[in-house]
């Protein structure tokens, strides 16, 4: 009887893995900004679900690059602040100590057929750079 019991265990853990790695993957969608008339570029990972949650965002300039993932070379960062909706993006990021400011990014969505949005990115100590976004 045991033996029946632990087989109906191994079975049904085996079926329920192989029922978690058929389950459809989690949809992103990204943001992608070119600066204007610098070298500032911004990526910014949406998840899915029934609001807009920024899971990931890099930031690179000529000379830094910061990520709120673990990346070669990037300068750890954390999302502060986000907010995204059918208008706007906003995202704060912070250093690891949580004690200064990194940058801000700022994105004013549009209304129309073209995925093509307008906003600015301004890094701690420099000036503000204009980044023209594609994206969700």
């Amino acid at each position: 009887m045991k033996s029946l019991f632990r087989d109906m265990v191994r079975w049904s853990s085996c079926f329920g893995t192989l029922a978690l790695l058929a389950s459809p993957a989690s949809a992103t969608s990204n943001m992608f900004c070119d600066g204007i008339d610098s070298g500032v570029e911004v990526n910014i990972l949406f998840g899915a679900g029934p609001v807009l949650t920024i899971i990931d965002v890099t930031l690179s300039t000529e000379t830094q690059y910061f990520s709120t993932q673990k990346r070669d070379g990037a300068t750890p960062a954390w999302i502060a602040r986000d907010f995204a909706d059918d208008d706007m993006v906003k995202v704060d990021l912070i250093d690891d100590q949580a004690s200064d400011l990194i940058a801000s990014i700022r994105v004013v969505r549009s209304d129309d057929e073209e995925p093509y949005q307008i906003g600015y990115v301004q890094l701690t100590g420099s000036p503000t750079m204009g980044v023209t976004c594609v994206g969700p």
